[in-house]
């Protein structure tokens, strides 16, 4: 079990979340189910899978004051991404009970294994629930787990996820992305140094490298302005003072 108001989300787990393109609402719901699992005193989520196959029971309003805003007040929300979650694969069970007092709900194996298999020394996003409340898109919860993870490295790099040059290019993506550093760094005082990797050939954006600064990180001149691309610009936002 995590530290009270936090949980543990595995590296393996991120990516999967990242390659399932889930809206906002989506992304709250599953990770206040992966909270409340985290940190129920007695349940196991080994439980979930065969023979047993047990679903786990959260009251619905305290989903919703898990990850969304205080000025959510009905299930609707919750209700739009049930479906969604299923589709995704990363749910096998997601309903209300007849009285929509409760949810019941059990993750899908795969799920189950990226958490369960974790390594003593593999990376993790270590996730404040009550974050999820203040992020206004799905690109700022995505920005906002890479930030966690690697934020506490000497050197923290990550990568935007989803760009691809012939359905995803930079250029259609560049402003979401930019919006999300923009809100990190209000919240958490950070910079972000975003770095284009370009096809020689095409000259297009095929990843998109991102470098956190902070007062605590160790970069040099040379480590982090090192081959910015030619004739294309490297956004950098300086870091802010915390809201």
């Amino acid at each position: 079990m995590s530290q009270a108001m936090q949980y543990l989300c595995p590296a393996e787990l991120v990516a999967m979340i990242e390659h399932k393109n889930l809206s906002l609402d989506a992304l709250r719901v599953f990770h206040a189910l992966c909270y409340f699992t985290d940190q129920h005193p007695t349940f196991q989520i080994t439980s979930m899978t065969s023979p047993s196959q047990r679903s786990a029971h959260i009251l619905s309003r305290k989903l919703t004051a898990c990850t969304f805003p205080p000025s959510t007040n009905d299930l609707r929300p919750v209700r739009a991404t049930m479906q969604a979650l299923q589709a995704a694969g990363l749910v096998e069970v997601f309903n209300f009970s007849d009285t929509n007092r409760d949810v019941r709900f059990r993750f899908s194996r795969r799920v189950i294994e990226s958490i369960t298999a974790r390594r003593k020394d593999g990376q993790f996003a270590m996730m404040e629930p009550g974050m999820l409340s203040q992020l206004s898109s799905a690109a700022h919860v995505l920005f906002y787990t890479r930030v966690v993870m690697h934020q506490g490295a000497n050197v923290p790099i990550f990568y935007i996820p989803g760009i691809n040059p012939q359905t995803a290019p930079w250029s259609q993506m560049r402003r979401r992305w930019i919006g999300a550093a923009c809100k990190l760094s209000r919240i958490y005082g950070h910079g972000y140094l975003f770095c284009p990797e370009v096809d020689f050939a095409s000259t297009a954006v095929i990843r998109m490298r991102v470098k956190i600064t902070h007062p605590e990180t160790t970069w040099y001149p040379g480590r982090l302005y090192h081959r910015i691309a030619t004739n294309r610009r490297s956004p950098s936002l300086p870091a802010k003072r915390k809201a």
